[in-house]
């Protein structure tokens, strides 16, 4: 039984982890065109430098696809989709759009439930099938040991 929380842990967290993808690859490897359509959303939303911030977003979800997907210092990945998310309920208006998703202009139900996965693997770190793991065998300097703890 203690291993099938193991193995469930580590189903969430991949599947956690490849939400993440399509996001990143639309902000970052999609090409021009589809940043400068981004930045334009962005931009709409009032949001500083739209321009900056479709990389920065970009890389925010390729940090989170690759960390939580991998288990690859989990919980500090993990911190900061969970940060992310949060900002963006509010940058992103969503909190002014109610609580479901599928309303205009997105609800904040979609973001929330996402952050509180985050949040428990901040509570949690990566599980039994993760690189943190297998780290955690190396004599690390004390700050490594402790974000992949």
């Amino acid at each position: 039984m203690k291993d099938s929380i193991g193995l469930q842990l580590f189903l969430i967290r991949i599947y956690v982890g490849l939400n993440f993808l399509p996001y990143a690859i639309q902000q970052l490897f999609m090409g021009k065109q589809i940043r400068l359509m981004v930045a334009q959303v962005y931009k709409q939303m009032e949001l500083p430098y739209p321009e900056y911030l479709v990389i920065f977003v970009g890389i925010c979800m390729l940090l989170a696809f690759l960390g939580l997907t991998l288990g690859f210092f989990t919980r500090l990945v993990a911190f900061l989709a969970f940060v992310f998310l949060i900002v963006a309920i509010f940058l992103g208006k969503h909190n002014e759009a109610g609580f479901f998703w599928f309303m205009p202009g997105g609800g904040w139900e979609f973001l929330a439930f996402w952050s509180f996965v985050c949040l428990s693997f901040i509570l949690t770190g990566a599980g039994k099938y993760s690189i943190d793991k297998k780290m955690r065998q190396l004599n690390l300097p004390l700050l490594l040991r402790f974000l992949i703890k």
